[in-house]
């Protein structure tokens, strides 16, 4: 037996060098036995193998040390004075700290019944006494094993706990910061803005100065819908932004959308083309939003067109699927593959680029409304994006649901 059995128990020390003999594990091994002798006997044959050997003569005594230093491994006899290995092991199965520890029950009793009992408390193998010791080595031995991958994974699980947390309070800055810089970028242009809504009231400007205000209203009102694009996405993706839903005319939704992008396309003498179908139903959507996912889709196309190039944006009944088809097109200026491969996957833009920005709340808005949105774009090529809106929302929401209750 070994001299510092009633210290505290060591912690457990696995080395996983992978030798060529495999796994070389090293572990404290408490023995809860009555008889003096017999602890002697397990003792030896484990001392030899490497292992620590701390023991126990009483259930009581046992169940101190291993609340006080668990071990990596428990072998419990059966019959005891005052506590009994039963006992023991139904109090090791009901600490949450302890349970996991590997038990070996060991009896000089062959009966079935005592072993089917002992593995229903819990136990995870049985000895007979006096031990085999090659029997004894190979179940200790895979015991342990078994605990090292327990031992392995929790500390595994922990880390990631540790790493999923700092993630989680990262997530949180960046939207606290997101939302202060979005708040205080909103309140700077729109004061900017009113000023220079301002100055073209009151008149007397040439009209270089003139040229100048209006291409300082523009650019600011753009990057001020960017601001909201930004804005709503976060709202999207965290479920708090809600639709207003109210009757739109497709025909006057275009319209405005065209006389909003008239000035960029001008830049870049395009050719700006409404197809909408003149026998068009009204849709019901949020008018917002949907207006500023086709002012984002034509800017995007304006962007991409070469220089004279046409932008298209059409709407059509789509009768199979009782909707409104939206698609905007142009002549040879397709979008970047990378851009529309992530948003296709739902990964997110590649970059904070304004118009990956602008693709994302198109994407976004229009799922939100029980949509569709997809590319037909290559670079340099035709390119077109295209999406649906259904007629009755709350009717193709019902259907959905129906559907899916059928499956």
């Amino acid at each position: 037996m070994s001299q510092n059995s009633e210290s505290a128990l060591t912690q457990i020390v696995f080395r996983n060098d992978f030798p060529a003999d495999g796994l070389t594990m090293t572990g404290t091994i408490l023995i809860a036995e009555d008889d003096a002798a017999t602890r002697t006997t397990f003792a030896r044959h484990l001392e030899r193998e490497g292992y620590t050997v701390v023991g126990a003569a009483d259930g009581l005594r046992a169940l101190e040390m291993i609340r006080e230093a668990p071990p990596d491994l428990i072998l419990l006899d059966i019959y005891m004075p005052g506590m009994d290995g039963r006992r023991v092991l139904e109090s090791i199965r009901a600490d949450e700290r302890l349970r996991h520890l590997p038990v070996i029950m060991i009896t000089t009793d062959h009966a079935l019944d005592t072993v089917v009992e002992c593995i229903s408390l819990g136990a995870d193998d049985y000895l007979v006494k006096p031990p085999n010791s090659v029997l004894l080595r190979a179940r200790i031995k895979a015991l342990l094993e078994r605990k090292f991958l327990w031992d392995y994974e929790m500390a595994l699980h922990a880390e990631l706990q540790r790493g999923y947390e700092q993630l989680s309070r990262l997530t949180q800055f960046k939207d606290n910061l997101t939302h202060m810089v979005v708040h205080d970028l909103r309140i700077s242009l729109s004061s900017l803005l009113s000023g220079l809504m301002t100055l073209k009231h009151f008149g007397g400007l040439s009209d270089v100065q003139q040229e100048i205000v209006e291409i300082g209203l523009l650019d600011g009102r753009s990057l001020l819908g960017t601001i909201s694009d930004l804005q709503d996405i976060k709202s999207m993706e965290d479920g708090s932004l809600k639709l207003r839903h109210e009757p739109q005319a497709p025909r006057a939704l275009v319209n405005s959308v065209i006389q909003q992008v008239t000035v960029p396309a001008q830049g870049k003498d395009l050719r700006l083309i409404a197809d909408v179908d003149p026998d068009l139903p009204n849709f019901s959507a949020d008018g917002e939003k949907v207006k500023r996912t086709l002012v984002n889709l034509l800017g995007v196309a304006c962007h991409f067109a070469p220089d004279g190039g046409v932008v298209t944006i059409s709407a059509r009944h789509d009768m199979r699927e009782d909707a409104i088809l939206f698609a905007v097109s142009n002549s040879g200026g397709g979008i970047p593959r990378e851009i529309v491969e992530q948003l296709e996957t739902g990964d997110g833009p590649v970059d904070a680029g304004i118009t990956a920005l602008a693709l994302t709340f198109c994407k976004k808005a229009v799922e939100l409304h029980g949509g569709r949105l997809w590319f037909d774009t290559e670079t340099g090529k035709d390119s077109a994006i295209s999406f649906i809106l259904p007629l009755n929302p709350q009717a193709s929401a019902e259907k959905e649901l129906n559907a899916n209750e059928g499956h």
